[in-house]
This record gives structure tokens, sequence and C-alpha cells, in this order.
């Protein structure tokens, strides 16, 4: 049957019985006329007894249908109150179906009917009590007079109001029809036991989920209300969060997404109703959980979704389009000389184009969609969220107009399912800038955190690590906790024994931005530097020395050292060794002499002799190593300016379902090499900005839309030094001088490099046999 009457919009078929409604008459009328035609013509017939035409109310799968409402069927309800006290587990079962049938009906349900559920747990003893009987007579009772619920409307307000309590969760959905709010349904559930366990917050939000989705034939594709009583879910459950929700929210907040709703806070006194229907328990896997389609599908009235675009639909817009009916014309009648305006556009590609359907155009096999559909398209080319390069092979193929590759473009770019998925591609990073090395020791600091270490003693977690530029000379201290005063306490005492820098590079950290922080090292008189938002290279070398500082105390525990020792020991080798950049050892920048080791007790003393050339070494280093940096990542200058549009990519961190990509702000000001600063008040580096287009509501009138005429000898070709003067007379960008490549040392520097412009040979001791071997004949290879 449901074949049969497949596609007659106003029918409900259970099985056998057809049921034919519509609003009007004439509607219902015609309805039923196509019913008797499906009929028909399956040489199906109806008994006439049976059959019951032009009536207001009807009895329908145990079910009253008015104009008023639904309410269950009276002779049903008599047939419940006519059963006895039940006298074993399976009466009790029993009645439960009967009553759980009209579970719509009765906000209490699972309250009342807790006392009888424990009478079905498995081994437990058979005790029927005063509450059981009062059960019964209860669930007697609210059937006597139940509530009806109104039919559902498409165009009434629509809310669904949801509570948690400790054990449930229940909701109602209702509507203000006739300006009074009327409950459409009732539902509650039980939390099982890790439910319970739940934050406040986290069974509030389950609630909200759950009756969205338990109600999604009604909700899905409609505006409506959610209402709660926990206010921290307006921000939680909404975009306007802040983005720091437990990861359990971030899903439930991904099953919301396809619902229009707004999100609404109702104060506990005024959410009477569902929070009544969270405080009554229901066992998981009863009644409630069991769908009635029939009944869903009665009260939806076969509600269609919005519809896709029609061949007649296009047909229409077509003929009501001016632009294309006067197409249609030059397609058949010829094309004038000269075309302005917005047919200029198709006069590039008239070779192509022709009609069909008598007023569709198409452009080879493409059809020409009228400006009115064009978004409704892209959005049914899209639904499959498709990259900028398949969707424009998708729609290459299938339909065109003018300016559809820029709007391919737009739509992804600001499309936010696929700006969570990450499918915009990286930026590329820019060309590396070398840091200017400083001039002497302790005059620039690098500082940072590193941890949490596992497996150490909980108070060595952490270590707050400083980084000296010019000696590569790096110090530390083990904590338990990171703050700003534990910093500062380890910043006295490297001052104690060092003395104070001029500048101090940090990243982002609380630690670090703290105002307590601030002013201490103001108090210094020491300039502080901040990285830019998630870009650790800015502090590059402390970053560095943090990976051999892990590697070092990963060999030493393997060995049986103890933390502590592990920690001296590394440190001790990192400032003994040589350093590929400077090619001479952090203790002979910092201290102008190497640390003694074991091995150095095999070495005659030696005067000390002051490093030569570290300042040429170093500039020749740092240029092949932006040499090497820019070929393997293919970095170029950033093709970002002042007052364009840009995106952001955040980091991904611990939010692993949140966008990669933020919306699009203005960049305002350029701050340093490679760093601007956005409308919102951050600054970032360029290597996680994207110059994206601008937006519908900025973006100037397209060149596409513009009068196409071909130009005249008069007025000349644009040619690239034309565009140069044009760009040069618009306002430029003030650009930041390229940091200075770090020169050769002067001479003065070190006296024993006199006249030499580089790096002389290590010197050689003069090597001699031993005094014990003078009396015999010795031959040695060196």
């Amino acid at each position: 049957m449901t074949t049969v009457l497949a596609g007659i919009p106003g029918v409900v078929i259970y099985l056998d019985d057809i049921v034919v409604h519509g609003p009007t008459a004439d509607i219902h009328n015609e309805r039923l006329n196509k019913v008797f035609d499906a009929l028909a013509k399956h040489n199906l017939t109806l008994n006439a007894e049976k059959c019951l035409f032009a009536v207001p109310v009807i009895e329908f799968v145990g079910f009253k249908l008015s104009e008023q409402g639904i309410s269950p069927l009276q002779s049903n309800v008599e047939a419940i109150q006519s059963i006895p006290e039940p006298t074993s587990p399976a009466q009790v079962a029993s009645f439960l179906g009967m009553t759980g049938y009209y579970l719509k009906f009765l906000p209490r349900y699972s309250n009342t009917t807790a006392p009888l559920r424990q009478l079905l747990w498995k081994d437990e003893p058979w005790v029927w009590t005063q509450e059981c009987k009062e059960a019964v007579h209860n669930l007697k009772a609210q059937l006597t007079s139940p509530p009806i619920l109104l039919h559902f409307s498409t165009s009434c307000k629509t809310m669904v109001t949801c509570d948690a309590s400790a054990m449930a969760i229940g909701a109602v959905i209702s509507q203000e029809q006739n300006g009074v709010e009327r409950p459409i349904a009732f539902a509650s559930r039980a939390l099982s036991p890790t439910e319970q366990r739940y934050s406040v917050g986290e069974r509030e939000a389950l609630a909200c989920v759950w009756s969205c989705e338990r109600w999604h034939l009604y909700l899905y594709g409609r505006p409506f209300t959610l209402r709660t009583d926990h206010h921290a879910l307006v921000a939680l459950l909404t975009t306007s969060g802040t983005g720091h929700r437990p990861l359990r929210l971030h899903r439930w907040y991904d099953r919301l997404c396809q619902y229009n709703y707004k999100l609404q806070f109702t104060p506990g006194r005024e959410n009477v109703v569902a929070d009544l229907l969270s405080r009554s328990v229901l066992v998981q896997g009863t009644t409630d959980d069991v769908n009635h389609p029939e009944t869903d599908i009665i009260q939806l009235l076969h509600t269609p979704l919005q519809s896709i675009v029609s061949l007649q639909e296009l047909k229409t817009a077509s003929e009501q389009d001016p632009i294309l009916s006067q197409l249609g014309t030059y397609i058949r009648e010829g094309w004038p000389a000269q075309v302005s305006g917005e047919l200029s556009a198709f006069a590039r590609v008239k070779d192509e184009l022709s009609c069909w359907n008598d007023t569709c155009v198409a452009r080879g096999l493409c059809t020409v969609i009228p400006e009115p559909l064009c978004a409704r398209v892209l959005k049914m080319a899209h639904e499959g969220h498709l990259g900028i390069v398949k969707l424009k092979q998708r729609c290459r193929e299938r339909v065109w107009w003018p300016g559809i590759n820029s709007e391919i473009e737009l739509l992804v770019k600001d499309c936010p399912a696929c700006l969570v998925s990450g499918k915009m591609g990286n930026p590329r990073p820019p060309p590396l800038q070398p840091l200017t090395w400083p001039t002497h020791p302790w005059q620039h600091l690098q500082l940072d955190i590193c941890g949490e270490i596992h497996g150490v003693p909980h108070n060595q977690r952490y270590l707050v690590v400083a980084y000296d530029l010019h000696s590569k000379w790096p110090e530390l201290t083990t904590t338990g906790s990171v703050t700003s005063q534990i910093v500062v306490d380890f910043l006295d005492s490297l001052f104690a024994r060092w003395g104070l820098p001029q500048t101090i590079t940090t990243d982002n950290g609380p630690q670090f931005v703290s105002a307590d922080f601030s002013s201490y090292l103001r108090s210094k008189g020491i300039q502080q530097i901040h990285t830019t938002l998630y870009h650790p290279q800015a502090n590059g070398g402390v970053e560095r020395f943090h990976q051999s500082l892990k590697n070092g105390l990963r060999a030493h525990l393997a060995q049986g050292c103890t933390f502590n020792q592990a920690i001296r020991l590394t440190l001790l080798h990192y400032r003994a060794s040589q350093y590929s950049t400077t090619g001479v050892s952090p203790a002979s920048l910092m201290l102008g002499r190497e640390l003694n080791l074991p091995l150095d007790r095999f070495r005659p003393i030696t005067p000390q002799r002051l490093p030569r050339g570290v300042k040429t070494r170093i500039a020749r280093q740092q240029r092949r190593m932006k040499q090497r940096f820019d070929r393997l990542r293919h970095a170029k200058e950033p093709n970002i300016a002042v007052h364009d549009w840009v995106r952001v990519r955040r980091p991904h961190r611990h939010k692993k379902l949140a966008s990669f990509w933020s919306k699009p702000l203005v960049l305002t000001r350029r701050m340093g090499r490679a760093s601007y600063l956005l409308e919102d008040g951050t600054r970032w580096h360029a290597s996680r900005l994207k110059k994206v287009a601008v937006p519908a509501s900025a973006r100037p009138q397209s060149s596409e839309d513009l009068p196409y005429t071909f130009p005249s000898p008069e007025q000349g070709i644009a040619t690239p030094q034309a565009d140069r003067q044009n760009a040069q007379s618009l306002p430029q960008t003030p650009v930041l001088p390229a940091p200075p490549i770090i020169s050769q040392a002067p001479r003065s520097s070190c006296p024993s490099a006199q006249g030499q412009d580089s790096l002389s040979p290590r010197p050689v001791r003069n090597r001699s046999r031993p005094s014990y071997l003078k009396d015999f004949v010795a031959t040695f290879h060196v």
C-alpha cells in the first residue's frame, strides 16, 4: 500500500489503514481523488462499510484525532482502568506495556512507575507494597483526564525545554498556537551509571542533545528555541563560546550544528515541566525509548523538506530573467555589432551559446543558470563539501554563468564545514630572518618552559630555561609548578651570578605575560620581547636547546643516573662542546676559557687564546642556513599588506575539532620583519596568515560584472610599465629595513688575527718521543 500511494500528499498509511487529511475541503477532496485513481490503477477495492468520509474526528491506531489535537482512545483507557492489580511480574510488565503506549500524555510516568519497575529486576523477590498499589491507581487516574497534545504546525513557533537531574533527563516540545503555548509531546529517560557521574553542565548539555535528536523529525530544517536553566550552556553550546570546552561537549556541539536553534536561558522557577520530567527516573530500554512512527507521521502531516531546483523552476526563472531573455533573442536572431552592460560577459563566448527547451540557454553542454538560482545551485553542488578544484570540475561539466569560478572560491573559503575540516592550504613560510648576533655575552636572553616531564620526581616536572644568544650558554632550574614568582626567583639567582641582560625574549605563556613578571623586568630596566602567537621559531635558540637537553637527559637516565645527575652532566657537556654555528664552545664565549673535562688532563696547559673569526663564521653560517631554509621550505616574501583581508591558522592543541582558520580579519599594521597586527588586536607571524578574498559585504564590484568593450587604438593596451606606474601612485605600506647582516669582526678585536681575512688553522703542538725511549729505535706514525 505504501508503494501504491507513494507521492500523494496528505496521506498516512499504517498497514492496510489509510487516512487522508487536508486543511480545506477542496484540498481534501483533491487528495482523495488521487487516492481513488491510484487504487483503481492497481485494481484495488475498498470496503464501503469500513470507510468514513469528511469526518472531523477519527480513531486511528489507538488515538483520537481531531482538529483540537491528539488524545488517547477512550475505549483503551477504559480497558486499562478495568485491569485488576497485577499478581506476578508478567502481569506487571503487561500493565506497563499498555500504559507506556500513551507515554507522550503522561509527564510523570517514569516517577510514577518506579516502584513497579523494581519488581521486574532480576532476582528481585515479589513484594506487593502500598507504593505499588498507589502507582497503579495514579496511572489509571492520569489516563482518566490526559492532556490533549496539539498537532505539530510548521508555521508556529517551536520551543524545546530541557532539564537534567542527578538521575534523569527530561524535555517537552511545545508550540505557540493562537497566542498560547501548548505541548506537543513529553519525554524523559534515566541516566546510565556513567552519565550520572557527568558534571552538572554536561548532564544539562546531554539533555539538549538527546531531546533534539529524539524529535529530529520535528526540528530538522526549521528554526526553534532551545531552553535550558543552566546559564553556562549559552556559551558552551553556541558559536559565541570561548572554545575551551571539554572534548565531550565539543562532540555534542558538533551533533547540534545540524539544527537551526537559538539557545535561551530560562530560570529554574520557570522551567517546571522539564524539571519535573528530569526527576522522573525511567529505566533504560523501557517503552519511553520505543518510537511510534505512526503517531510521528500523523503529527508531521507529511511536511515536505526544502526541494531542489527543478527543471520547471529553471525554465520559469530563465523566462523571467531579462538578461537570458535578451540573450536568447541574440542567439536566435544574431548578435549586434557591439554589446555592453551585463551581456558583454556572454559576448566573449557567443560562439558556444545555444538555446534548448525554448527558453533555457546553454554554453556547450552546460546550462546557463539565471542569477536568482545561482546561490541555490552552488549549495546543491557543494553539498558534499568538495574542495575548490573538485567543485569547479563538477560545475564545469553541468552549469555555467559569468563569474562562477570566483563564486566557487568564495563559497569554499567561507564554508564553516570546510574550514573545520582544514581544506584550505597552509600558507608558505616567509624567508628566514636571522637574528642579529649580540655583541657581548649575557646581552640578550631567551626564556622558556620545558615540560611537563613524566617519570621524574613531582617537584621537578618542569624546567625553567634561560639561553644566552651570544655564547649559547644555557641555565636552568627544576620546579613542580610554573608561576611568575618562580620565574622571577630563577632570574634573581641568575642576575646575582651573571648580571643584568639588556633584553629577554619570551613566548606568550601566562607566566611571561603576567603583570608581576612585566613589572619585575621594568624595575630592572630590562626590555621584554614577546614572540608572535604560536610561533616558537621566533624563540628558536632556546627551543633548539630543548631538543639537545631532552636527548642528553634520555641518554644519562638510561645509564642509571638520577634526574639531577643527568641534568648536571648534560649541562656540563653542552657548555664544553663546540657549537656548530660559532665554531667554539659556549664556555669559551661566556667565560673566555674552555671548561676542563676528564679528557683534558692529557692535554698540556697552553696559554688562553681568544676566539678568532667568530663573527665572520656566524655570518657565513647564517647565510648558509637562510639559503638552505628558503630552498627546502620554498619560502617567499609574504603577499600580504596593510588593509588586506587574511585568515589566521589556529593551533590544534587540545581543541581537536576546532576550526583550522579564523574568520576573515583586516591586517592593520606591520609590526616587525614578518609579524602583523590584526584588527582584533592580536599579533601573528606571516607563516600563520593567509590572504583571502574580500568578503561579499566588503568587496567592490568584480571586473566580470563591468561592461565589456573592445579597446580602441586611441585607448591603447595596458602594459606592465603602466601597471607599475599606477601601483606607484597608490599609498605604500612602510616596509621595515631588512635585518643587518653580521659583518666580519674588527681586526682590532683579535690581535693575533691582524692581516688575516679568513680563519687560520688551529695551532699544532710539537710532538717528541718520551724520554724512556731515547735508547730505542722507534718509528711514530702520525
